[in-house]
């Protein structure tokens, strides 16, 4: 979360657990290289993609991904397109290369007996060129004209994938349901895993969130999730890998949230779901590129949730929720309310927080599955200016009133002692331990 890199942690209460006496350095996993942000990264050698659309406005195929390039065909609104690569631009914008394909049209020729010339059929949209149709002869009506459409480029802004309806949509959200918790990776360094899985079960968490790679670091969790992910699954807890892209240079963040949500551990243990803190980029070319490739990639039984700025903030107002709907199963705002240095009425948390999600839901569909991601931090770093135990009961009853998914606070190490006590007695359905077995990699 953004604003979590704006505390240090030394200057905030916390749930003191056991340390390691040491915290080697962990390698890089599973991703390409990393890069520095804003570093310019644009053009990239064409990617691997298996995926089916739809053009969502009138778009050119392109001998090349760039708006320079020779035009082959212009495509209607609405035309199927299958995709067979992917790739970006000189600034970094997606493109996708569409395979050809036979098109069938047809035409009307009127006019008198004898012979006619047959003008204007030169070219029909959507199809490359009609060719060998010169003169008609003695034939007042010509239809069935066929053609094909040729492989090029198109914009990735102008397509809409088809990102596919899982086999169990109520099983795949599962994950989410339930009272969670959120920590970023230090605390796998520098606290033993029972005592992590002790303090999960006595707080009645159902799932944890573990920030696992970073657009600055690439895919860095293996090994703490190699021994997270087995103790938790036998606790019945489950893990959500949850990745920060910058959505700077889109191939190496698809590669890097890939190497997360496809990680297996030496036990066979996997993780249960995948969430994408999207805050750094959130231009909406960037968000629709970066969720349709990796929902084409995972395929539509894999559950993928998004973490958004609260609609309300200036920043959400322009957030495009519509266009995450169209790939995430989940919207997860960051329903951070304490902001001021003042007392917040419980009244007000829960208005907040319940506006939130109504507002999300207005802009994607009544039925958007939305999770609360409440706050357990203090955003003035003094350690003193938490929110308190009322309010965190009322966003949990702004949750439970507008029938969130789950409900998750952040963050683990911040978290007050008095914060720790309402979350361990709230009753959250779902949030029993013990329930799930978990993601495991026979299963």
């Amino acid at each position: 979360m953004l604003l979590a890199r704006l505390l240090p942690l030394a200057l905030l209460p916390a749930l003191a657990l056991p340390a390691h006496r040491s915290t080697p350095a962990l390698p890089r996993e599973g991703a390409p290289a990393p890069h520095t942000l804003f570093s310019g990264a644009g053009a990239h050698a064409p990617l691997a993609l298996s995926a089916h659309g739809s053009t969502r406005v009138p778009a050119y195929l392109r001998a090349l991904p760039a708006f320079g390039a020779a035009r082959r065909a212009l495509l209607p609104r609405g035309s199927a397109v299958t995709f067979d690569a992917w790739t970006t631009d000189d600034v970094g914008a997606a493109w996708y290369h569409t395979t050809g394909a036979p098109v069938t049209a047809s035409a009307t020729v009127t006019g008198t007996t004898g012979t006619a010339r047959v003008t204007g059929i030169a070219r029909v949209t959507g199809i490359a060129r009609v060719t060998g149709i010169a003169r008609v002869t003695g034939i007042a009506r010509v239809t069935g004209i066929s053609g094909s459409r040729p492989a090029g480029w198109i914009y990735g802004d102008a397509v809409t994938f088809d990102a596919g309806v899982p086999v169990s949509p109520t099983a795949l959200l599962a994950p989410l349901r339930g009272k969670g918790m959120w920590f970023t990776y230090p605390l796998l360094q520098t606290s033993p895993i029972t005592a992590i899985i002790a303090t999960a079960r006595a707080a009645g968490l159902s799932h944890l969130y573990v920030e696992v790679a970073r657009s600055n670091r690439g895919f860095y969790g293996g090994s703490g999730l190699a021994a997270l992910l087995p103790a938790a699954h036998r606790a019945g807890i489950r893990v959500i890998a949850w990745v920060y892209p910058f959505l700077r240079d889109l191939p190496f963040d698809v590669s890097m949230t890939l190497a997360a949500a496809r990680y297996t551990a030496p036990s066979g243990d996997r993780p249960d779901g995948l969430l994408a803190d999207v805050e750094e980029n959130t231009n909406e070319g960037a968000v629709r590129a970066y969720g349709q490739v990796l929902r084409a990639a995972l395929g539509s039984d894999a559950l993928m949730a998004i973490a958004t700025y609260p609609p309300q903030w200036s920043a959400g107002r322009a957030y495009p929720f519509d266009t995450a709907a169209l790939s995430w199963n989940a919207v997860v705002p960051m329903d951070y309310w304490h902001l001021r240095r003042r007392a917040y009425s419980p009244a007000e948390v829960y208005t907040f927080v319940r506006a939130s999600v109504a507002l999300i839901r207005a802009r994607t569909r009544p039925d958007m599955p939305v999770e609360v991601l409440g706050q357990m931090f203090d955003i003035r770093r003094s350690g003193v200016d938490s929110p308190s135990a009322a309010e965190i009961l009322a966003c949990a009853a702004a949750a439970r009133d507008t029938g969130a998914l789950g409900l998750s606070f952040f963050e683990w190490r911040h978290a007050t002692p008095q914060e720790w006590a309402a979350l361990t007695g709230l009753s959250v359905a779902g949030s029993q331990g013990g329930t799930t077995t978990g993601n495991r990699g026979d299963a």
